[in-house]
């Protein structure tokens, strides 16, 4: 998990879950001073804090995390995350893939105020090749292979 503040409740589901599949959670220096307490709580639940460096906007450096994920000699890593979360992996050029998801249907303010990763957005900054797509009755999942 990201977190570059420390805010991740304690009683979510994953760390009430932690003795099933550990919880390893990602921030730096900067989070650790702000919240000390933050990482004492998940910590004493389980929780594996990982410290890393800070990137220049403010979050974790995600080269130094693939680095580290690497040493502990992890070789396929899911990203499922925000919309900056997103783009940050794909537009500095640390995603292999790209699977996008797309549904006609509308959740009624189940996505309302969130931010939206825009494949479009993307695609005008980097060169994403499609490579396959598929149809699930009216969803649609594209799968991409990112130049690098």
């Amino acid at each position: 998990i990201l977190d570059s503040s420390l805010r991740m409740p304690v009683d979510s589901q994953l760390v009430r879950t932690v003795e099933v599949s550990p919880v390893i959670v990602v921030t730096h220096q900067g989070a650790l001073k702000a919240n000390p307490g933050g990482a004492e709580r998940l910590q004493a639940a389980g929780v594996e804090i990982l410290q890393l460096p800070r990137a220049s906007e403010g979050g974790v450096d995600l080269e130094a995390l693939l680095d580290e994920l690497g040493r502990r000699q992890w070789t396929y890593l899911m990203v499922e995350g925000g919309a900056s979360v997103l783009e940050s992996f794909v537009l500095s050029g640390l995603a292999d893939e790209l699977l996008t998801f797309l549904s006609p249907v509308n959740v009624a303010g189940a996505c309302e105020g969130l931010p939206r990763f825009d494949v479009s957005q993307v695609m005008s900054k980097i060169h994403l090749g499609e490579v396959e797509v598929q149809e699930f009755g009216v969803d649609r999942l594209e799968r991409y292979i990112l130049s690098g």
